[in-house]
């Protein structure tokens, strides 16, 4: 991680920003990265109040057949639970890419699924925004 301080934010060269994360993968996965996040910036206590405070949370998120997320296993199973719906969703969105700079997004669900992820993605997002920022 101390390669990472040693670039410059704003003269970035790519070349060398690869080669960082190339070293951090063999040492990590998004999978992992993603759990550490959750563990770190998620209250599953607030998390269950958000959840629990419209049904249609509880029957996207809970009941649903892909990913489900049981929030009455402790809290470790939770973050897994969130880890592989976030990730799963992740990947079928964007599971193709090329060899290239660019990366091709083909996503394989449907515009109605992943519109229905939204609400969760945003409360994720805001917790391990508000929680991981450091001055």
């Amino acid at each position: 991680m101390n390669e990472l301080k040693a670039i410059d934010v704003n003269n970035v060269n790519h070349n060398d920003l690869r080669k960082v994360l190339a070293n951090y993968k063999k040492i990590s996965n998004e999978r992992e990265a993603l759990r550490l996040v959750f563990l770190r910036s998620i209250d599953i206590t607030k998390f269950k109040t958000w959840i629990n405070s419209k049904s249609e949370y509880v029957c996207a998120y809970c009941d649903s057949p892909e990913y489900k997320i049981d929030i009455s296993k402790d809290d470790k199973k939770i973050i897994s639970g969130l880890v592989e719906r976030v990730y799963g969703y992740r990947c079928s969105i964007a599971h193709a890419k090329g060899d290239v700079e660019e990366y091709i997004a083909i996503p394989s669900i449907s515009k109605e699924k992943i519109s229905a992820e939204i609400p969760l993605v945003k409360y994720l997002a805001y917790e391990v925004i508000k929680n991981c920022f450091e001055v």
